[in-house]
């Protein structure tokens, strides 16, 4: 308001004065920081009349001048609007037109390049070796480190600085903030004041020592100046965050030898412009995320999607762009096999693949192939089982269709047709074949081409990462538009963290942890943080941090827990 009455009172263009001031909203992904909004406490001005500051945008009115107006209708078409014309995009390989054929019954092709996975093998146990003592906290803490930290502490305090809120945030209380979070995912209770409550049948003893901060940090943590965000860039908030995160996931290298790229969705039902809705998935609203995973779920790298106003080549595409950014980062192309499905595939990505020595498999559509439609043997009467495959001699890619229930088609620029795999499936008996199978069917072996067969071994890694996020994920809600996406930073480190020990248990002839023990075992090493590390909370707060609290949680019993006021 007081900028309306500065722009009122400073208005010098009496040919056009000023009719009306509008306040707009702002925009739906310049949401308001703030976590709590206490009605109760808004300011208003002196006369007690109106707010002091809203948020939003200013929009003047003013009466405009004939003269101009005049002028302007002598230059504007009469007639009706035109609408703009759609500039539709469809891709044509720069590669030319492929010339498929078939090779007379010889289903053997030759191709220049094909892994070598043998370097992969003392890779994996470089890893292995460096990380073969660690505890699971500390695998933990090889993604949540000390820059990592830090970097939210830095960003945190600069926030509740600028908000005047008094509060400070240090390592031990972080630590314990995000202890929380993780024994949510496997302990779950109605409401965040419950994981400390003093009754007996209700609260959990280890989360004592670090409730009375929790309020404050959920409420003001944060991950980038708000002076110096890019106006342009819609996850300007995490953007380098985002950053930091990649590096920590890929500091081991790309070990993996079979790599599949998929889309993740990360669940979010507020209000931004970068969410997504796709019909006939598992998560249908919410955050979408381009990611880099072995086949075993590990992830190595991910790419924040936020819609058409995304940048990207528009010559190769939406797909072939995505995957080409996240192999940027692979070193040796030679060693790995590359997975990826219909979204992605195109004989112009296959091509562009090949040069750069990446060996590559993906199911396709049959309108991705430079524009050329594939004259192939179908039919709804072909046998389950039934195959077919052309071969472009030229730059070395083979498409395979092979019927299942449906037609699948599958290119590749390195893979085999044979040799052939047997796989159950159900067959449904007809009136015809009780008989030999019985009253309502029976399993039976299915042949099934090898290069189908490798790309099911294969592919799959992203969503065996999001299943194991699925599985113990954080139940504590934020009313911050990035709180899931950073939410999902700690579960998806906490899922790499347990991959690695599953990776050097292996190699040490052990057995692994389980998924829930693993993380029971980080949750509780970060909840009984040593408090002598922590700096002094600033007196101005209304609470004190309890002291002397058990570090056993059999201890509750035996301990009278203060009742303060929380926050």
């Amino acid at each position: 308001m007081r900028n309306i009455e500065d722009i009122l009172e400073n208005w010098s263009d009496d040919k056009n004065p000023v009719q009306c001031v509008n306040v707009l909203p702002p925009n739906v992904h310049e949401l308001s920081d703030e976590e709590l909004i206490d009605e109760n406490t808004i300011a208003i001005n002196e006369d007690q009349t109106a707010l002091t500051e809203i948020a939003g945008y200013l929009e003047i009115e003013r009466e405009r001048n004939i003269h101009m107006d005049i002028a302007y209708e002598e230059v504007v078409s009469t007639g009706p609007p035109q609408k703009k014309p759609r500039v539709s995009y469809k891709p044509v390989s720069s590669f030319g037109t492929p010339t498929w054929s078939r090779n007379k019954g010889k289903e053997e092709f030759h191709y220049d390049i094909s892994p070598q996975a043998a370097p992969l093998t003392d890779m994996q146990k470089d890893v292995c070796e460096l990380l073969k003592d660690l505890l699971p906290i500390q695998l933990f803490s090889k993604f949540y480190d000390g820059e990592v930290l830090d970097y939210i502490i830095t960003e945190t305090n600069r926030f509740a600085a600028q908000n005047n809120a008094g509060f400070h945030l240090d390592v031990v209380i972080l630590k314990r903030f995000l202890g929380i979070l993780l024994i949510s995912g496997y302990h779950t209770l109605p409401s965040i004041e419950d994981y400390w409550s003093s009754q007996l049948s209700m609260g959990i003893a280890i989360v004592h020592q670090a409730r009375a901060t929790f309020m404050h940090v959920k409420r003001y943590i944060h991950f980038a100046n708000n002076d110096e965000l890019d106006v342009n860039d819609k996850m300007a908030k995490l953007s380098r965050f985002f950053d930091i995160i990649n590096r920590k996931v890929k500091q081991f290298g790309i070990w993996s030898e079979f790599l599949s790229i998929d889309e993740q969705m990360v669940p979010y039902f507020g209000r931004h412009s970068c969410k997504m809705f796709i019909l006939g998935k598992p998560i249908r609203f919410g955050y979408k995320l381009w990611c880099l995973c072995s086949s075993t779920d590990y992830l190595f790298s991910f790419i924040p999607y936020c819609g058409q106003s995304d940048e990207y080549n528009r010559e190769l595409g939406l797909g072939a762009d995505v995957v080409l950014r996240l192999l940027s980062n692979v070193e040796a192309p030679m060693r790995h096999v590359v997975f990826f499905d219909n979204f992605f595939t195109s004989y112009h990505l296959l091509c562009l693949l090949s040069a750069k020595g990446f060996c590559a498999t993906g199911t396709v559509r049959c309108n991705r192939v430079a524009g050329e439609a594939i004259n192939m043997k179908t039919g709804k009467d072909l046998p389950r089982g039934a195959r077919d495959y052309m071969y472009d001699s030229k730059k070395q890619i083979t498409l395979c269709r092979w019927q299942d229930n449906k037609e699948v088609t599958i290119a590749t620029n390195h893979d085999q047709i044979l040799p052939l795999y047997p796989v159950r499936r159900w067959q449904k008996a007809t009136k015809a074949s009780k008989k030999s199978l019985g009253e309502n069917g029976k399993f039976v072996n299915v042949d099934q081409t090898a290069v189908l067969h490798n790309y099911n071994k294969g592919m799959g890694g992203v969503d065996l990462h999001d299943n194991a996020i699925q599985n113990y994920r954080v139940n504590i809600r934020g009313k911050k538009w990035y709180w899931p996406l950073w939410i999902n930073t700690v579960k998806s480190s906490t899922v790499n963290a347990w991959k690695l020990h599953c990776l050097v248990a292996k190699y040490k002839n052990e057995k692994p942890m389980s998924q829930k023990q693993f993380k029971s075992s980080v949750t509780e090493s970060l909840l009984l943080t040593d408090e002598k590390e922590a700096l002094e909370v600033d007196e101005d707060l209304e609470f004190q941090r309890p002291r002397n609290l058990p570090n056993v949680v059999g201890e509750h019993l035996n301990v009278h827990q203060p009742q303060g006021k929380c926050r």
